[in-house]
This record gives C-alpha cells, structure tokens and sequence, in this order.
C-alpha cells in the first residue's frame, strides 16, 4: 500500500532564499527502497541545482515526488536501483514562468517530470524539453531525456 506524507517544504528543510518560496512537497512512498529523510534531502539538492527552476517555484501549487522502483531503460547502467520521480504542473496562466520558449515552444500547462538518483552517476534527468530548460539541463530536441551530475545526490542510498 502507498504511503503518502505531505510536508511543507520551507524553512528548516529548504535554506536559500529562493527556495522560500518553495510550494508544498507531496511525498509517496511505494516502498521503503529509499529513506525518508534521503527523499527529503534529495528534493532539497534537487530544488538548488535546478536553476533557473528554482527562481519560479512561486507559479506552482505543489511537488509531487515518488519514491520507487519503477526503473526505466538508463537507470541500471547509472546505478539506480530505484527512483525519486518529481512532478510538477506549470499552470496555463503562469505569473513567472515564460509561456513560450524557441526551444521548447509552449511551457504552459505542461507537466514537468524529473528523475534523481544517487548510485554511479548521482544527477538529474529532464524527460521532455520544458522540464530540461527549466532544469539548466541540455535541451533534446529528439525528444530524449538529459542528465545533470549533481554529485551531491550520492547521498541517495538504497535498500
């Protein structure tokens, strides 16, 4: 059974000054392959090495997060035996968010999904081009996703 936990992610567990301004994290934990407080730890790396995402935290409602073993094809050879999935929707009307980049095209409304993991390769995966630029991270334009070492995420261990 799916156990889930809301925090509200500002102060003691978020400290910069941008991140302040930091929505609501919803946690869900399909198992117990990752800590709570590794999960909790690894959103707040995720959410400083996320810029200029970091800067636009006011437009969302909500993080949602899981945590997991759903795997999918990149993750083994990276080390990562489960996932930290991070979601978050940028509203239609954003106040801070650009609705439109050459890059990416439109980022209103969309759905930016994220991945983190510790093991060989500790980092971020963008999975579409509105979460990679938002992210800092390389934008695709095929379409596949793009990686950020961050290694502060090897602090991610699994069970």
């Amino acid at each position: 059974m799916k156990r889930v936990a809301a925090f509200i992610a500002i102060g003691c567990l978020l400290s910069g000054h941008a991140l302040a301004d930091a929505p609501p994290i919803k946690f869900t934990f399909d198992d117990d392959s990752i800590t709570r407080d590794d999960a909790k730890r690894a959103i707040d790396i995720f959410l400083e090495n996320c810029s200029p995402l970091n800067k636009y935290l006011r437009d969302f409602q909500e993080i949602n997060v899981r945590v997991g073993k759903k795997i999918v094809d990149y993750q083994p050879e990276m080390g990562w035996t489960s996932e930290i999935h991070i979601q978050m929707t940028v509203p239609d009307e954003p106040n801070y968010v650009p609705r439109y980049d050459p890059r990416t095209h439109v980022i209103a409304g969309h759905t930016l999904h994220y991945f983190i993991g510790g093991g060989n390769r500790p980092g971020i995966v963008g999975a579409k081009r509105s979460s990679q630029m938002l992210c800092g991270l390389p934008i695709d334009q095929n379409g596949s996703v793009t990686f950020k070492s961050v290694p502060d995420l090897s602090l991610i261990r699994y069970r």
